[in-house]
């Protein structure tokens, strides 16, 4: 992850907790229990990219839950965050169309 942060202009010596995160965020929540069988990283990158990420720092996708771990109906799976309230709301229009896990 360091090797990323410093390819892409950043300070690799960075600690997470001082990472600033956009204001705007959406949770997606779980509508049934069961087990992350897969992330899709190429969707994952795509929701990425629309939130803003990486020219706005505070953007991205935190995940909540990882491959194969389990979760149960009304966890958080996964939280979108901006720093634009109209990149979330294109991210958030899309997610219908694009799987993040499976």
């Amino acid at each position: 992850m360091m090797s990323i942060i410093d390819a892409q202009g950043g300070n690799p010596a960075i600690d997470s907790e001082q990472v600033p995160i956009g204001e705007y965020k959406y949770e997606i929540i779980a509508e049934n229990s069961g087990m992350i069988q897969f992330i899709n990283n190429q969707n994952l990158v795509e929701i990425c990219r629309l939130l803003g990420a990486p020219e706005l720092k505070g953007s991205g996708v935190y995940l909540n839950k990882n491959a194969g771990e389990k979760y149960i109906k009304g966890d958080v799976l996964f939280t979108l965050y901006s720093e634009s309230e109209q990149r979330l709301n294109s991210a958030k229009d899309i997610l219908n169309q694009l799987s993040i896990y499976r």
